[in-house]
C-alpha cells in the first residue's frame, strides 16, 4: 500500500488509495471525492477510487466496477459482492452476483442509498450460514453521512435489516462495515468504524436473530482529533470466542500505524498485544486487513507493512496459536525498487491448507505494473503460487485480488478488479486444485 502519494488515514475510510499513490505514479493524477477530498482505505488500500475517485475521472476509466469479496455454501452456490458504476456521472451502485455452478451472474440486491445521480452504495463482504441465511455488509450515503448497510438474504430475496448508526446521521458522519462472521442464525457480528469531527473508532454490532446492536470496543488509538480506530475483518470460533483485526494510528502523512486485534470473551471485547514488524517510528505502518481461523488456536492475520512515505512495502502474516500473535514469514514477489506486496484476504480449509490473496508489483513516477498475488499455507511455509493475470502485465496494467472462498482443496474463488480498456472490471479467478484460472462475470 505505498505510493508516491501515501495513505491517509481520515475519519471516513475505506474507499481507496493506493489509488493516490499508483494514480500519480501512472497517470500523473490523484482520486479524489466531489469535495476534493482523497479518501483513504481500510481492506486494503487498495488501487480503485471506489466512491470518488477514479470512477469520477473520465479520463482514466468511463466505467468502474469491483469485487470486495466472496463466499460458498457449496461448489454451486456462492455469492460474490462489491460496487459499480456505470460511468462518472452515474450512481454507485451495490453489486451481487450469483454462482450457480455453471456461471456467475448479476442478482438483484436493495440500494439503500438510491439509484440518482451522485448516489453510492458498497458492499465489502457477505458470509451464509447455509443456502438460505446470508449477511453482506457495506455502507451506503445518505444526506452527506456513510451509513451502515446491513442486506439479508432468507432464500428468496436479499432484503435491508436496520442497523444502528453511532457515528451520527449528519453530513460528515461516518458509519462503516467491513466484516462479518455467524455462527448461528442468531449470533452474527460485523465489524468496521465510525466517527465524526476527525475522529474514528472501532464499531463492532451484533445480531441476537431479532436486531443488530452497538457494542462497545477498546480503542488503543484513543478518541482526540486525528485519531483512527478501525476493524477490517472478524472471525468466531464459538460463542465465546471471536478475533476482530484491523489498525489504529493517527491521520497525518508521517503518522505511526499500528496493528491491533480485540478478542470477544463471551462478554466483551478487549485487546490483544500483536507485534508490528513495520516499526514503531514516525512513519512506520502496520496494517492487518484479512482474517481466517482453522481453530481457536490457529488463526492467520494479513496485510502489509513498510514506511508511509518510502517504498518498498512488504506482505505481513501473523499468526494466532491460542496465547499469543507472532509473525510469520512471508513471500514477497515484488522486490527493489518501487516494490509493492500487500494480502487483502485470507481463508482456511484445515490447519495446513490456507490461502491468501492481493497484489504486488511496482509504482514508480511514469511506470505502474501490479499483478495478482496468491500465497498458500502447506502446514509448513507460506509459498507463492502463480495465477494468471487478466489485466495484462505491460506498463499501466493493474490486476487487484480482495477476497477469496474455498469449498475444498480443488474448489476455490478469488475476486477483485482489474484495469483493462479503459475501464476498471471484475475480476474471477478459479483454482481446480491444480492451477488458477480466470472466468468471466
Amino acid at each position: 500500500m505505498k505510493g508516491a502519494v501515501r495513505y491517509v488515514m481520515r475519519w471516513s475510510t475505506r474507499s481507496a488509495v493506493v489509488l493516490a499513490g499508483i494514480l500519480v505514479a501512472a497517470f500523473g493524477v490523484a482520486g479524489a471525492d466531489g469535495a476534493g477530498v482523497v479518501r483513504s482505505s481500510v481492506r486494503p488500500p487498495l488501487l480503485a477510487g471506489r466512491l470518488g475517485g477514479l470512477a469520477r475521472m473520465p479520463s482514466l476509466a468511463n466505467s468502474f466496477s469491483e469485487l470486495n469479496a466472496v463466499f460458498c455454501t457449496s461448489p454451486s452456490n456462492c455469492w460474490a459482492v462489491g460496487e459499480q458504476q456505470a460511468s462518472g456521472t452515474a450512481p454507485t451502485l451495490n453489486q451481487m452476483l450469483r454462482w450457480n455452478g455453471t456461471k456467475w451472474r448479476p442478482f438483484p440486491v436493495p440500494q439503500p442509498g438510491g439509484t440518482a445521480m451522485g448516489d453510492s452504495n458498497a458492499l465489502f463482504s457477505v458470509r451464509c450460514l447455509n443456502s438460505r441465511d446470508c449477511w453482506a455488509v457495506g455502507f451506503f450515503l445518505k444526506n452527506g453521512a456513510d451509513l451502515d448497510e446491513a442486506l439479508h438474504w432468507n432464500g428468496a430475496k436479499w432484503t435491508r435489516i436496520p442497523t444502528p448508526t453511532p457515528g451520527g446521521i449528519l453530513k460528515f458522519d461516518v458509519n462503516e462495515l467491513f466484516g462479518i462472521s455467524c455462527l448461528a442464525s442468531a449470533d452474527c457480528w460485523a465489524v468496521g468504524d465510525f466517527g465524526s469531527n476527525h475522529v474514528t473508532a472501532n464499531q463492532a454490532l451484533h445480531w441476537n436473530g431479532i436486531k443488530w446492536s452497538h457494542v462497545s470496543t477498546p480503542d488503543p488509538a484513543g478518541l482526540a482529533t486525528g485519531d483512527v480506530n478501525i476493524l477490517a475483518a472478524i472471525r468466531c470460533t464459538s460463542a465465546s470466542s471471536c478475533l476482530a483485526d484491523g489498525q489504529y494510528g493517527t491521520s497525518g502523512i508521517a503518522s505511526t500505524t499500528k496493528n491491533q486485534v480485540l478478542r470477544w470473551n463471551g462478554k466483551k471485547w478487549s485487546r490483544q498485544t500483536t507485534p508490528n514488524p513495520g516499526g514503531t517510528a514516525a512513519g512506520d505502518a502496520n496494517e492487518l486487513f484479512g482474517l481466517a481461523c482453522s481453530s481457536s488456536v490457529s488463526c492467520w492475520a494479513v496485510g502489509g507493512d513498510g514506511k508511509e512515505i518510502l517504498i518498498p512495502s512488504v506482505n505481513e502474516i501473523l499468526h494466532w496459536n491460542g496465547r499469543k500473535w507472532f509473525t510469520t514469514k512471508a513471500p514477497d514477489p515484488a522486490t527493489g525498487t518501487g516494490a509493492v506486496n500487500v494480502l487483502a484476504w485470507d481463508v482456511c480449509l484445515s490447519s495446513s491448507d490456507c490461502w491468501a490473496v492481493g497484489y504486488h508489483g511496482h509504482e514508480m513516477p511514469g511506470m505502474v505494473v501490479i499483478r495478482n498475488d496468491t500465497l498458500h499455507w502447506n502446514g509448513t511455509k507460506w509459498s507463492h503460487v502463480s495465477s494468471p493475470n487478466p489485466g495484462g502485465t505491460t506498463q499501466h496494467s493493474i490486476n487487484v485480488l480482495e477476497g477469496i472462498r474455498c469449498t475444498s482443496e480443488a474448489n476455490c474463488w478469488a475476486v477483485g478488479f482489474r484495469y483493462k480498456g479503459g475501464n476498471f472490471v471484475d475480476q474471477i479467478l478459479h483454482w481446480n486444485g491444480r492451477k488458477w484460472r480466470p472466468v468471466s462475470s
